[in-house]
């Protein structure tokens, strides 16, 4: 009843034309490919694929070009694949590199407050500058410096 002709049957095209390759109808390329959005028959007369009518009076294409539409798809996805790698890549990078420059923080020893270590850890990071004298002070011309006129015992 419904009989298919066998793959290397003969189809007769709306043209007259003979060829032995099948048809794939519109309709199931729709399946397997995202229909383009100006549909197949814009799309494929950009591209110069024909669209001859199968047996039964739809719209089809060759074998051979819905291989090369399939391939071009999969060409285009493995693209769009390295697109998204490469620019996850980038992210991870820029990620590290923000990290990277954000300060480490404090580490708090056992026994002292977080205050009393922030404080040392600020005066730790201070490169060490001697005491200057009042003269120093007074020709140096960088502002006012309180010098205290009596010394403690323990300053001697």
């Amino acid at each position: 009843m419904f009989k298919t002709p066998p793959p290397d049957a003969e189809v007769i095209s709306p043209v007259g034309e003979r060829t032995s390759e099948p048809l794939v109808p519109l309709s199931h390329l729709g399946l397997d490919l995202p229909v383009p959005p100006i549909g197949w028959t814009g799309y494929l007369n950009n591209i110069g694929v024909e669209i001859v009518e199968d047996g039964i009076g739809r719209g089809a294409v060759s074998a051979a070009d819905a291989r090369m539409l399939i391939a071009e798809h999969r060409a285009d996805e493995v693209r769009k694949a390295e697109v998204r790698a490469a620019a996850e890549k980038r992210a991870i990078e820029a990620d590290q590199q923000w990290r990277a420059s954000l300060g480490h923080g404090v580490k708090v020893p056992d026994g002292v407050t977080y205050a009393e270590a922030a404080q040392s850890a600020e005066l730790d990071s201070l490169t060490y500058r001697p005491r200057a004298s009042v003269v120093e002070d007074l020709l140096s011309n960088d502002g006012m410096t309180f010098h205290p006129v009596r010394h403690e015992a323990d300053e001697s």
